[in-house]
């Protein structure tokens, strides 16, 4: 395997290679190709046992973990961002203005998360993430064992070098060998101790970090459901609108059919019973109650949006968990139905 390989297997993280080589520098492991040259699974277990890489291993984690949300909110912006464009040439002038300042919440929490995946650090107060502060108890010891990582990676690197410098010595007696065999069986075992306290210092550093990352994840999930929500309402309103406006124009070309029916019996030869023109007066108002049922319950729809449209009303929903429920009982309601028709 070679490091490339072990990079694109998520076994290392993505470094530049002037910063890999640093690092390979002081671990005395010797690679200049990184395609071609062999990483064994000793120069690996070197590499992650160091504080630098562990740190860009935890990075890559949260920043994939990130990504999740920003792409969710990508496509809803997709979504909104069409919306707003339907609704360019479109009487909905509150419905406009409300898609456009919900775009704007969620740009700013997009771009939000992005600066949460470059300031996040283990070396950080609050692991430099918006939305999360640690107890003071996990602050010291998240610090506490960075110190403790730090020192035991300037150890290990120490030992590595005692390792190179013992191995490349050359004896010719058999005497000096077997000497020189002990004294690198030692600071092997030494090395192996250290890397061993150094998983357990990993182990317990992510213990903190994953408690407060699955903070994070739930507050954003969270946030993000009442953005979905919003979204949602949003469309549920401009289908009941259109759907409302739809049953308008219909009972209007079925009540202008029902007028001329009426013009053209009181304009013919041809009597028409009484019977018949009752029942032609009985639809006429029929349709007219209809259709003024139908523009108080449009306007009842656009007067609850109207309430929520406001940026103060929805950031304060957002904020406080409030659920705007009233313009969802309102949409239950088909209108075909609601009228008997």
């Amino acid at each position: 395997m070679t490091l490339n390989e072990a990079i694109k297997q998520n076994k290392l993280p993505r470094l530049s290679e002037d910063y890999y080589k640093s690092i390979l520098d002081s671990l005395s492991i010797k690679i200049n190709d990184f395609d071609k040259d062999e990483l064994t699974e000793e120069n690996l277990m070197r590499l992650v046992s160091d504080f630098r890489i562990h740190a860009a291993l935890t990075r890559r984690n949260f920043s994939e973990e990130n990504s999740k949300f920003t792409k969710n909110y990508e496509q809803v912006l997709e979504e909104i961002d069409a919306l707003s464009k339907d609704l360019d040439d479109s009487a909905l002038r509150e419905a406009k203005e409300f898609a456009d300042k919900l775009k704007s919440e969620m740009d700013n929490r997009k771009t939000s998360y992005e600066n949460d995946k470059k300031d996040f650090s283990i070396a950080r107060e609050n692991l430099g993430i918006n939305d999360i502060e640690l107890s003071d108890f996990d602050r010291d010891k998240l610090e506490t064992q960075n110190n403790k990582m730090i020192k035991n990676t300037k150890k290990l690197n120490e030992e590595y070098q005692k390792l190179e410098s013992l191995q490349n010595k050359e004896f010719h007696t058999a005497y000096k060998q077997a000497q020189n065999q002990r004294r690198i069986d030692k600071v092997i075992k030494r090395i192996e101790k250290l890397q061993t306290k150094q998983g357990i210092l990993q182990s317990k550093q992510q213990r903190i970090i994953n408690k407060a990352t699955d903070k994070y994840v739930n507050i954003k999930e969270k946030e993000f459901r009442k953005y979905r929500e919003q979204m949602d309402r949003m469309n549920t309103y401009l289908e009941e609108k259109n759907t409302t406006k739809k049953a308008i124009e219909d009972y209007q070309k079925d009540l202008a059919l029902t007028n001329q029916e009426l013009n053209e019996a009181s304009l013919s030869d041809k009597k028409i019973s009484a019977f018949e023109k009752f029942k032609l007066r009985h639809e006429k108002n029929v349709l007219e109650r209809s259709i003024s049922k139908l523009e108080k319950q449009d306007k009842k729809i656009e007067s609850t949006f109207k309430r929520y449209q406001n940026r103060e009303a929805l950031m304060n929903a957002l904020k406080n968990g409030t659920i705007i429920s009233e313009i969802g009982k309102q949409y239950h309601r088909n209108p075909h139905l609601a009228h008997g028709m």
